[in-house]
Formats: structure tokens, C-alpha cells, sequence
């Protein structure tokens, strides 16, 4: 699964806002010197578009190639095969009782090991899933980042056109000269270089996504169909979640299995008893369960995972290897109370996640509606009444701040739900998957 952070950085939106205080000073020029009317305000740009040449992918499109690509998934059906061979090699062996009469254990272990391997395919294709889901929207919302970048560009150079063409003609003013016009080419060096890195930020969520579908860059260019982001409205209920995750999760199911498997082992134990030293199932198999994420003690706390142990032969008497497997068999319930344990702390950490990013999304899209209406206002009476230049400019910049902040917001939600749906092991359906009747074509 990928489990890099949020490495998309949004210093676009930074530069917006950093460059709020000077665009709004600009507003000074109207009154210091007389700009030409129907050069009050740079024109919009069109929205970002994908190159024509480049195929446009939906995210149904992305998932179908990523469960036959994924390597990942590739691993984790060759395991189960190999268990599927196993166990067959098992069932085919036609021994006396007297030479193997561990052999029915054995049949029983290695059957409950096609659950484990069943589970661990389970889980990775619902690791890739979420994988591919984050990317794809990362590089959504990367794209819309850029056209962000790309405003400030635009906003900045427009006045420095204007204000170098003031200063040069008319001389400038007291609150309009050539120290404005030079803090005018620092902002604009600032905004260049973060529309460039927003710009490489695309191609790096492009890249990231590739590798979540398992193609690599042999598959040629593409671009997400989408060309903004889902705005979900579904509701999670936490215990759902909770009872969801415990129910579905592979690395529980695994050991959930594995602590199977070491009673049956304590049995097969006891089928011998004269031989001083017996093989154990780990001599023949990897039963194993799957280790969530190493614990964390610096900055944040994050409990560690513990494993199941077996050596791949016990020794002694009878009675003596029965003991050691039993206790080998009380460290395999351990893990499964502790597998459970992180499993209902990571859904419940998520659920608090999708909580505070819902709760953002609320506030800044209201914010973003009154940014906006703010700013086609003032527009619109200006003229009519009396209205600033200034005041234009700083209802522009705060529009676009405040849509700027949406859809980080909005971005951040869509990755709490995405990450809900892979803790559930698909329990729980966010919508942000659109099914194939919503995206077929209209007749």
C-alpha cells in the first residue's frame, strides 16, 4: 500500500496570500495616476485542460488496470497458488498413519492456510484500490492548484505591466513609484517559481499514479478524465466503521488463522510420541499474519504490531514439545488481541480524521461562496456606487483565497474517505468511486 504523506506541497497558496498586501496597494494607483478603464483587471484565464494528444483515464479506468497490473496484487495471487499447489500436494499424499500420523493436522493446517493467503489478496487489492484512489484526486487537485499558481502569475504580471507603464510615463506618485514596480518583480519571481513547482507537482502525482496502477512510464502519457474533484456528502457512522474494519480487515483474518493453525499444531505435536525431535508446520509453509505499521516513540505515538513465532522443529519428549507449541499458541492469541486493537485504533483515528476534514470543508466552502459573491458584487456597482479600486482587488484576492482553501479542504476529505474505505476492506462506500451506469456516456 503507499503509505507516503500528503508530499504534494501548496505553496501556490502561500504566494496568494502573501501577495494579498501588495495587490492591494495597487489599488493606490487609481488614485495617484489614471489607468486606462478597460485595463482594470486582467481578463481569466480558461480552466487547466488536458494536452489533446494525452487519453484521458477515468478512475474506473485506473482501478481495472490496477488489479491486473498492481505487482503488489501479481505477489499476492502467486501466494495464494502456491498455497492452492500445497495444499493439493497434501491431499495427493497417500501415507500409512503409522509413518505420518500428523497427516490429518497437516490437511486442516494447510486449508485454514488458503484462508490466510485468500485475506492477504483481499487486502491488497483493497490497498491498491485506496492507493489509486489518492493518487488519481492528488493529481486532480494538483491541477487545480496549478490553475491557482497560474492566477497569481497572471494577477501579478498584469499589474506590473501597469505600474512599470505608470511609473514610466507619468512619473508615479508618492504611493505608486519604482519601489512599488521592484517589490512588484519580487512577488512575480515568487509566483513564477511556485507555478513552475505547482506545475511539477502535476507530473509527480502523475508519476505516483502510475505506480499505484503498476504500468510504469511504458504506457505512455496520460491525464484524470476528472478535471475537479467529487464533493462527497456521504455520512460514516464511527461504530460502523469500527465493526466494519474488525469484521473485513485481511491482517486480522490472517491472524485469526495463524492462531488456528498453532492449535492444530499442538495437536499434530502430540500424534508422536516417541520421536525426540518433530517438524512443525513452519518447516513447509510461511503461515504468517501480516504486521501492520512498526510503533512510533518520538513526535507522535503509534503502537507497534507483534508477530507470531514457530521454529520449524521442536525437540524433547512428547510432552515437553506440547508445552512449547502451547506457548508458542498463547503468543498467537497475543497477536490477534493486538491486531484487533490497532485495527479499532486506526479506524477510529480515521473516522476523527474524516471528522476535522468534513468540518473544514463546511466552514471554507462557505467562506469560498461569500469570497466570490463579494467579489462579482463589487464588480458589478462599480461605477455605480462608490466603490474603490482597491477594494476590488482585495475581494478578488480574498476570493481566490478562500477557493484556494476549498479545495485543499475538499482534498483532505476525499482522502479520509478513501483511506475509510481501506480500513473497512470496503465495508464502508464513500461514492468518490463513481459506478459505471453515473459514468457511461448519455444515449
Amino acid at each position: 500500500m503507499l503509505t507516503t504523506g500528503c508530499w504534494f506541497r501548496h505553496r501556490p497558496l502561500t504566494i496568494r496570500a502573501s501577495a494579498l498586501a501588495l495587490l492591494v496597494n495597487l489599488g493606490t494607483a487609481a488614485a495617484g495616476a489614471q489607468l486606462n478603464p478597460a485595463a482594470q483587471a486582467p481578463a481569466p484565464s480558461p480552466p487547466l485542460q488536458a494536452i489533446p494528444d494525452e487519453p484521458k483515464l477515468t478512475l474506473i479506468d485506473c482501478l481495472n488496470i490496477a488489479m491486473q497490473r498492481q505487482p503488489t496484487i501479481t505477489a499476492a495471487r502467486a501466494s495464494l497458488d502456491a498455497r492452492l499447489a500445497g495444499k493439493r500436494g497434501v491431499d495427493d499424499l497417500h501415507v500409512p498413519r503409522f509413518l505420518a500420523p500428523d497427516m490429518d493436522f497437516r490437511r486442516r493446517q494447510a486449508l485454514r492456510g488458503l484462508d490466510a493467503a485468500q485475506a492477504e489478496l483481499y487486502q491488497a487489492e483493497y490497498d491498491t484500490a485506496y492507493a489509486v484512489v489518492r493518487m488519481y484526486y492528488t493529481a486532480v487537485y494538483a491541477r487545480q492548484q496549478s490553475e491557482v499558481a497560474d492566477g497569481v502569475v497572471r494577477d501579478l504580471r498584469f499589474w506590473f505591466d501597469r505600474v512599470s507603464d505608470i511609473v514610466r510615463t507619468q512619473g508615479g506618485s508618492r504611493e505608486v513609484n519604482q519601489d512599488t514596480v521592484d517589490r512588484l518583480a519580487v512577488y512575480l519571481s515568487m509566483a513564477e517559481s511556485s507555478q513552475a513547482e505547482a506545475t511539477v507537482g502535476v507530473e509527480r502525482a502523475l508519476a505516483a499514479l502510475r505506480e499505484a496502477m503498476g504500468v510504469g512510464t511504458n504506457c505512455g502519457p496520460f491525464q484524470p478524465a476528472d478535471v475537479k474533484m467529487p464533493e462527497p456528502t456521504v455520512q460514516p457512522k464511527k461504530d460502523e466503521i469500527v465493526a466494519w474494519a474488525l469484521s473485513r480487515r485481511g491482517e486480522l483474518v490472517q491472524a485469526l488463522v495463524a492462531a488456528d493453525i498453532m492449535r492444530l499444531e499442538y495437536c499434530a505435536q502430540g500424534t508422536y510420541r516417541l520421536r525426540p525431535l518433530v517438524r512443525t508446520f513452519a518447516a513447509t509453509a510461511d503461515i504468517h499474519a501480516k504486521s501492520l505499521p512498526t510503533g512510533l516513540a518520538n513526535g507522535e505515538y503509534r503502537p507497534g504490531a507483534v508477530g507470531i513465532e514457530m521454529p520449524a522443529n521442536v525437540g524433547g519428549s512428547r510432552e515437553s514439545r506440547m508445552e512449547q507449541v502451547q506457548w508458542y499458541a498463547v503468543r498467537a492469541d497475543a497477536v490477534v488481541e493486538k491486531t484487533r486493537g490497532l485495527i479499532t485504533l486506526e479506524a477510529e483515528n480515521a473516522y476523527e480524521t474524516w471528522v476535522q476534514a468534513t468540518r473544514q470543508v463546511n466552514s471554507s466552502r462557505g467562506a469560498a461562496e461569500k469570497g466570490r459573491a463579494l467579489a462579482e458584487r463589487a464588480k458589478r456597482l462599480r461605477g455605480v456606487a462608490d466603490i474603490k479600486q482597491e477594494d476590488i482587488l482585495q475581494n478578488d484576492v480574498l476570493a481566490g483565497k478562500a477557493q484556494a482553501a476549498y479545495y485543499e479542504a475538499l482534498y483532505h476529505q476525499i482522502l479520509a474517505l478513501a483511506s475509510l474505505e481501506r480500513i473497512t476492506a470496503g465495508g464502508f462506500s464513500s461514492g468518490i468511486v463513481p459506478s459505471p451506469a453515473s459514468t457511461a456516456p448519455p444515449k
